[in-house]
Parts: C-alpha cells; structure tokens; sequence
C-alpha cells in the first residue's frame, strides 16, 4: 500500500516490505508488567495511573517503529508510547520536536538530541549511531488517575521513556531532564 502511494505520487523509491508469510501475529492486550511497562525494562508508569494504565498493547520489534498503546478497560489507548528507528521516518519528527512546544535541553551524555514537550506530547529526537531516532510520548485521550491529582503523564513518562528505551536499542546512554515549568 506504502509502494502505491509512492508510485501514484510520482516518487521513484519503495519502502522495502516484509512477505505475508513474515508478518507478526496481530498485537493483543495484555496486562502491564510492573518495572517493564510497554515491554521497556526499567520503565513504569506513575503509581498513581496504575488501574488507567493497566493494560497494554505492544507492537514487534524489528520494523520502521515500535508502538506500545496503554489503557484501562474502556476506552482502551489513552496512551500512546512510539519509538521510531528509522532514520528517514524519525524526521518527520524533527519540527515537532524543535518548535512543538517548551523546548528541552540537551540530554546529558549519549548522542546529541533535541526535542520538545506540551501537555499532551513529548518528542525527543536522538541522533544515534545508526542514525537519527526519535522517541514520542502522547495522551491521545484523557487518562485518570486515582485521585484525579497524578501528575501531568507525558512530564512524568517522557526522560523515563527516553532513557530506558535508548538503552533497549543500543542508543543510549540518555539522561534527559526536563526544564522546572513547562512554557
């Protein structure tokens, strides 16, 4: 479908495609590992979203991105972690990470980087060995947490996300830090 939309808007590359017989089986929900939340070993949601976070979906490994939706029992995916290692595709997110909201530093130690956080997204983009990755937090609906006073979940999740995912795919290390109030 990818090579169609290529050719129909005149461009002459392909997107290289995995045979039927290599795709993954679809991708189920599943309970939160605790200290491996989304599968990143050393990542865990904030206590206080436990019950909203408490189930998980997690793409493979091996592609362009990896996605790992969170959620309760309905609506599922209030929560969306992605992890983008193809260079070409990672660039898409380089605006949003330099303009798409209060702009953060540059991560202590690892490869340069740069990105951008707002109450809804955090984007941090990564130029790793292998070339640019890029890292995303989103709420792409409204989380709840057990008191209704958790603290903002992209803030919370984001350097956490970053650090522990950077150091699953050989990009790291990565220590980010987030400036004291969001712009």
């Amino acid at each position: 479908m990818t090579n169609g939309g290529l050719r129909k808007l005149g461009c002459s590359g392909t997107y290289p495609a995995p045979s039927p017989d290599e795709l993954p089986d679809p991708v189920r929900w599943q309970a939160a590992e605790p200290g491996a939340f989304c599968g990143v070993r050393g990542l865990s949601a904030p206590a206080a979203y436990g019950e909203s976070l408490g189930r998980v979906r997690v793409g493979p490994d091996g592609g362009a991105a990896r996605t790992c939706e969170a959620g309760g029992r309905y609506p599922p995916g209030g929560l969306r972690l992605t992890t983008v290692v193809d260079p070409a595709l990672a660039r898409v997110f380089s605006d949003e990470a330099g303009y798409g909201g209060t702009r953060l530093g540059r991560a202590k130690g690892g490869p340069e980087g740069f990105g951008s956080i707002d109450v809804t997204r955090g984007v941090y983009l990564a130029q790793c060995q292998t070339g640019d990755m890029a890292f995303v937090v989103e709420r792409v609906r409204p989380v709840s947490s057990k008191d209704g006073k958790g603290p903002n979940l992209v803030r919370a999740l984001l350097p956490a996300y970053v650090e522990a995912e950077a150091e699953r795919i050989g990009c790291g290390p990565i220590r980010l830090t987030l400036p004291e109030v969001l712009e």
